[in-house]
């Protein structure tokens, strides 16, 4: 919720060298993107129509279908709502989409190492404390994001979208019906916020064998378990 797209700065090109052509959307209020001050646009059905305008500008007259979506936390259960937004892509991917009630919210806008900074000094030291086992490079991304994130825009994203589900609900659209969709997430010990115990939901809706988890992994796999997450990201995209 204050990352940026910066957060696939080494997915991006790992997808790329292998012949996918990869792009990477900071969401209204986040990253070089900014706006949102006013605090609306950012339920999850408004974010998801934004980035399939992003999209299908990105890709002129590809049809949606040629299309594949991964999502990360916020943005993963955006992209669960993109069918709903009008875009089926070919095949949608959730990185660690988070199950989380009111509370947690709450607590998350109070949680240091996420609440954004205007020194990139400060919020590097706020980071390097916070997680102190990120490489150095996931660290820095993590702490410019914090210095670019619109405040409003994060507390929008936060207490706007009521008790968060992972996009469930969103999966089971109409809408969404007959299009391949992956979990890859982390492990709860890890900090996973898709936790195993709603993986027999999910299980139900778009079949247990479309389930990934990362070992070890916490709510961003990327960042520090870079090879089995582009091990997982790859059997996603690229099995039917």
């Amino acid at each position: 919720m204050t990352s940026s797209a910066r957060t696939f700065w080494r997915v991006g090109p790992a997808l790329a060298a292998l012949g996918h052509r990869a792009i990477a959307v900071d969401l209204r209020g986040h990253g070089r993107t900014g706006g949102g001050a006013d605090g609306h646009g950012f339920a999850f059905v408004d974010a998801a129509r934004e980035a399939a305008a992003v999209g299908r500008a990105a890709f002129p007259g590809r049809p949606d279908g040629a299309l594949s979506v991964i999502g990360h936390s916020w943005g993963a259960i955006v992209a669960a709502h993109l069918p709903m937004a009008g875009l089926r892509p070919g095949r949608i991917v959730l990185l660690d989409p988070p199950v989380m009630d009111r509370a947690i919210l709450e607590w998350m806008i109070n949680d240091p190492s996420s609440r954004p900074d205007t020194s990139l000094d400060s919020a590097l030291a706020t980071i390097r404390r916070a997680n102190p086992t990120w490489p150095e490079g996931e660290q820095i991304v993590k702490a410019e994001a914090l210095t670019e994130v619109v405040p409003g825009a994060a507390i929008a994203v936060l207490l706007g979208n009521g008790d968060w589900d992972a996009g469930l609900v969103a999966l089971g659209d109409p809408a969404a019906a007959g299009i391949p969709t992956w979990i890859v997430r982390g492990e709860d010990a890890g900090g996973s916020l898709t936790p195993a115990a709603w993986l027999p939901r999910f299980a139900e809706r778009i079949g247990a064998d479309r389930i990934l988890t990362v070992a070890d992994g916490p709510h961003s796999p990327q960042r520090t378990h870079l090879e089995a997450t582009l091990v997982a990201l790859l059997r996603a995209l690229e099995v039917g």
